[in-house]
Protein backbone atom coordinates (compact mmCIF):
# COMPACT_ATOMS: atom_id res chain seq x y z
CA UNK A 1 0.00 0.00 0.00
CA UNK A 2 2.95 2.45 1.03
CA UNK A 3 4.95 1.95 -2.09
CA UNK A 4 1.21 2.56 -4.27
CA UNK A 5 0.81 6.03 -1.78
CA UNK A 6 4.99 6.74 -2.89
CA UNK A 7 4.16 6.37 -6.79
CA UNK A 8 1.19 8.47 -6.77
CA UNK A 9 2.69 11.38 -4.90
CA UNK A 10 5.72 11.28 -7.86
CA UNK A 11 3.09 10.76 -10.40
CA UNK A 12 1.37 14.18 -9.17
CA UNK A 13 4.51 15.66 -7.74
CA UNK A 14 5.64 15.05 -11.70
CA UNK A 15 2.23 16.03 -13.24
CA UNK A 16 2.24 19.54 -11.24
CA UNK A 17 6.01 19.70 -12.37
CA UNK A 18 5.35 19.17 -16.30
CA UNK A 19 2.29 21.72 -16.32
CA UNK A 20 4.62 24.58 -14.67
CA UNK A 21 7.44 23.77 -17.31
CA UNK A 22 4.50 24.01 -19.91
CA UNK A 23 3.33 27.21 -18.70
CA UNK A 24 6.18 28.91 -18.12
CA UNK A 25 6.91 28.44 -21.96
CA UNK A 26 4.43 29.16 -23.47
CA UNK A 27 4.09 32.47 -21.05
CA UNK A 28 7.42 32.94 -22.06
CA UNK A 29 6.57 33.01 -25.91
CA UNK A 30 3.48 34.58 -25.48
CA UNK A 31 5.67 37.81 -24.12
CA UNK A 32 8.39 37.42 -26.85
CA UNK A 33 5.77 37.52 -29.80
CA UNK A 34 3.97 40.37 -27.65
CA UNK A 35 7.13 42.51 -26.94
CA UNK A 36 8.47 42.01 -30.40
CA UNK A 37 5.32 43.47 -32.39
CA UNK A 38 5.70 46.86 -33.99
CA UNK A 39 2.18 48.81 -34.55
CA UNK A 40 4.07 51.87 -35.49
CA UNK A 41 3.22 53.10 -38.98
CA UNK A 42 6.23 53.36 -41.87
CA UNK A 43 6.28 56.86 -43.28
CA UNK A 44 9.53 55.81 -45.63
CA UNK A 45 13.15 57.67 -45.51
CA UNK A 46 13.30 56.76 -41.77
CA UNK A 47 10.11 58.42 -40.64
CA UNK A 48 8.12 56.34 -38.34
CA UNK A 49 4.54 57.02 -36.50
CA UNK A 50 4.32 55.46 -33.33
CA UNK A 51 1.01 54.39 -31.49
CA UNK A 52 2.26 54.91 -27.92
CA UNK A 53 1.56 57.94 -25.40
CA UNK A 54 2.08 60.83 -26.51
CA UNK A 55 1.50 59.79 -30.08
CA UNK A 56 3.92 60.93 -32.35
CA UNK A 57 5.50 60.73 -35.58
CA UNK A 58 9.57 60.26 -35.06
CA UNK A 59 12.68 61.09 -36.96
CA UNK A 60 15.28 58.34 -36.36
CA UNK A 61 18.75 58.66 -37.16
CA UNK A 62 19.34 54.58 -37.36
CA UNK A 63 19.22 52.30 -40.22
CA UNK A 64 16.71 50.18 -37.92
CA UNK A 65 14.12 51.71 -36.48
CA UNK A 66 15.04 51.08 -32.49
CA UNK A 67 12.30 52.73 -30.45
CA UNK A 68 13.98 55.82 -29.86
CA UNK A 69 14.17 59.30 -32.05
CA UNK A 70 13.78 62.51 -33.01
CA UNK A 71 9.80 64.18 -32.00
CA UNK A 72 8.75 65.65 -35.63
CA UNK A 73 4.90 66.07 -34.95
CA UNK A 74 3.32 65.69 -31.81
CA UNK A 75 -0.62 64.33 -31.29
CA UNK A 76 -3.01 61.81 -33.10
CA UNK A 77 -2.69 61.31 -36.98
CA UNK A 78 -5.96 61.98 -38.31
CA UNK A 79 -5.16 61.82 -42.22
CA UNK A 80 -1.92 61.38 -43.76
CA UNK A 81 0.29 60.64 -46.97
CA UNK A 82 3.82 60.82 -47.72
CA UNK A 83 6.49 60.42 -50.96
CA UNK A 84 10.10 60.68 -51.18
CA UNK A 85 10.44 64.21 -50.00
CA UNK A 86 7.41 65.17 -48.14
CA UNK A 87 4.54 64.18 -45.71
CA UNK A 88 1.70 65.22 -45.14
CA UNK A 89 -0.65 65.44 -42.30
CA UNK A 90 -3.72 66.06 -40.28
CA UNK A 91 -3.88 65.41 -36.74
CA UNK A 92 -5.45 66.76 -33.49
CA UNK A 93 -2.90 67.71 -30.50
CA UNK A 94 -3.04 65.92 -27.30
CA UNK A 95 -3.53 68.68 -24.82
CA UNK A 96 -5.93 71.31 -26.84
CA UNK A 97 -7.65 69.14 -28.93
CA UNK A 98 -6.87 70.95 -31.99
CA UNK A 99 -6.57 70.32 -35.53
CA UNK A 100 -3.80 71.04 -37.18
CA UNK A 101 -2.21 70.58 -40.70
CA UNK A 102 1.49 70.10 -41.51
CA UNK A 103 4.08 69.46 -44.01
CA UNK A 104 7.39 67.48 -43.43
CA UNK A 105 10.44 68.11 -45.61
CA UNK A 106 11.72 65.09 -45.03
CA UNK A 107 15.41 66.15 -46.65
CA UNK A 108 15.97 69.12 -44.73
CA UNK A 109 14.24 67.55 -41.72
CA UNK A 110 11.93 71.34 -41.89
CA UNK A 111 8.40 70.84 -40.07
CA UNK A 112 5.84 73.39 -40.99
CA UNK A 113 2.13 73.66 -39.15
CA UNK A 114 -1.17 75.26 -40.12
CA UNK A 115 -4.22 76.32 -37.59
CA UNK A 116 -6.76 76.81 -40.94
CA UNK A 117 -6.79 74.06 -44.02
CA UNK A 118 -6.90 76.65 -46.48
CA UNK A 119 -3.23 77.98 -45.35
CA UNK A 120 -2.43 74.42 -45.58
CA UNK A 121 -3.98 73.85 -49.39
CA UNK A 122 -2.20 77.07 -50.22
CA UNK A 123 1.64 75.80 -49.23
CA UNK A 124 0.88 72.62 -51.06
CA UNK A 125 0.48 74.37 -54.00
CA UNK A 126 3.40 76.86 -53.43
CA UNK A 127 5.86 74.18 -52.63
CA UNK A 128 4.29 71.93 -55.54
CA UNK A 129 3.61 68.96 -53.62
CA UNK A 130 0.43 67.10 -55.50
CA UNK A 131 -0.71 64.92 -52.64
CA UNK A 132 -4.31 65.02 -50.79
CA UNK A 133 -4.69 63.66 -47.12
CA UNK A 134 -6.18 59.93 -46.70
CA UNK A 135 -7.69 58.68 -43.71
CA UNK A 136 -5.14 57.14 -41.67
CA UNK A 137 -5.05 53.66 -41.18
CA UNK A 138 -5.91 53.73 -37.69
CA UNK A 139 -8.25 55.83 -37.71
CA UNK A 140 -11.54 56.59 -39.41
CA UNK A 141 -12.47 59.88 -39.72
CA UNK A 142 -16.46 60.29 -39.87
CA UNK A 143 -16.30 62.26 -43.14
Amino acid sequence: MRIIYKRLIVLVVFVIVLALIIWLVLFTLIIHVVDGMDDSFDFGDQYRYVRDYPQTLIYHEAKEYNGIGDIVVPGFILKYNYDHDHIILQNRTLESKDTLYWIVDKPTHDTISFKDSIDFISALQDKRIEMQLLDFPYYKSDK
